[in-house]
């Protein structure tokens, strides 16, 4: 998703101005930083859930991609 952030979700966050948003999977944590900067200078607060985290990823646990 942050390659999508300058052209898409920023300004729509601009515009909409939101005061909590909800980020599901975070990975690692690339999008997580620029959402953190934007509640960092609106006063929106940010709660972000990954249901995946690295440890219980099928990759991380059998060493491959799943198909």
């Amino acid at each position: 998703m942050r390659l999508f952030w300058n052209t898409i979700i920023g300004p729509v966050f601009e515009i909409l101005r939101p005061e909590t948003i909800v980020e599901i999977g975070s990975a690692s944590g690339g999008n997580t930083r620029n959402v953190l900067e934007y509640c960092r200078r609106s006063g929106a607060k940010l709660h972000v859930v990954d249901p995946f985290h690295d440890a219980l990823r099928p990759s991380a646990c059998l060493g491959s991609s799943p198909t």
